[in-house]
C-alpha cells in the first residue's frame, strides 16, 4: 500500500513516469539519468523518493513488522545529529545549539544465543527523548512482552510498566554493558 497519488497528480508525473522512477533508483542509476529516462526534473525526482522512503518506513510499522522475535531482544536508544559549520584551513566553527539537533530513534534487534546484532534495524527522527515522542513508536515496532534495553533516561521508565522487561545501563556511571546481564 504506497499512497502516493498526491506525488503523483497530473502536476507531478504519470504512473508510467512514476514506475521508471521506481525503476531507475532501485536499479542504482544517477539521479540525472533518471531526469532524462523520465523527462522529469530533480525536484519531482527526489520528491517521489523522499514519499516512497517514506511510505516505505510506515509500512514496516503498519504491516506488523515487529523487532524481537524468538529468542531476540531489542536496544533501544536516541542519539543527537547536528550540523556544524566547517571552513576549509580553519575547521568547525560555531557551537551546536539544542534548535540544531536532530533527535534519532534507533532500535536493534540482538540474538540472545549469540549477544549479537541480527541485522534488523529501525531508525526513526522523533521530536526529542521524551515518553511522548517514543512509547508510541516502541509500542509499534517491538513485539509485545519482548526485553528492551536501554540506558537510563526517565523517557524509558514506562517499559516495565507496559509489559516490556526492561533492563538499563547507565552511560553517566561508566556502563555500557550490564555487568549481570550482559
Amino acid at each position: 500500500h504506497f499512497p502516493l497519488a498526491e506525488k503523483c497528480g497530473p502536476d507531478n508525473c504519470t504512473p508510467s513516469q512514476f514506475m521508471e522512477v521506481i525503476f531507475g533508483f532501485g536499479h542504482g542509476k544517477k539521479p540525472q539519468t533518471v531526469a532524462t529516462d523520465t523527462n522529469l526534473d530533480r525536484h519531482h525526482l527526489y520528491k517521489i523518493n523522499d514519499a516512497i522512503r517514506q511510505d516505505l518506513a510506515e509500512s514496516l510499522t503498519m504491516n506488523g513488522t515487529f523487532l524481537g522475535g524468538e529468542g531476540k531482544s531489542v536496544v533501544v536508544d536516541v542519539t543527537y545529529i547536528s550540523k556544524r559549520k566547517y571552513i576549509r584551513g580553519i575547521g568547525p566553527v560555531g557551537h551546536q545549539t539544542v534548535n540544531q539537533q536532530i533527535a534519532i530513534l534507533g532500535a536493534c534487534e540482538i540474538d540472545l544465543a549469540t549477544n549479537k546484532l541480527t541485522g534488523q534495524c529501525w531508525l526513526r527522527v522523533v521530536d526529542g527523548e521524551t515518553r511522548e515522542a517514543i512509547e508510541p513508536i516502541i509500542r509499534a515496532i517491538v513485539m509485545p512482552g519482548k526485553t528492551i534495553l536501554t540506558d537510563g533516561h526517565m523517557s524509558y521508565s514506562w517499559l516495565q510498566a507496559a509489559g516490556y522487561p526492561h533492563f538499563t545501563v547507565i552511560h553517566s556511571h561508566g556502563e555500557f554493558v550490564d555487568a549481570e546481564t550482559g
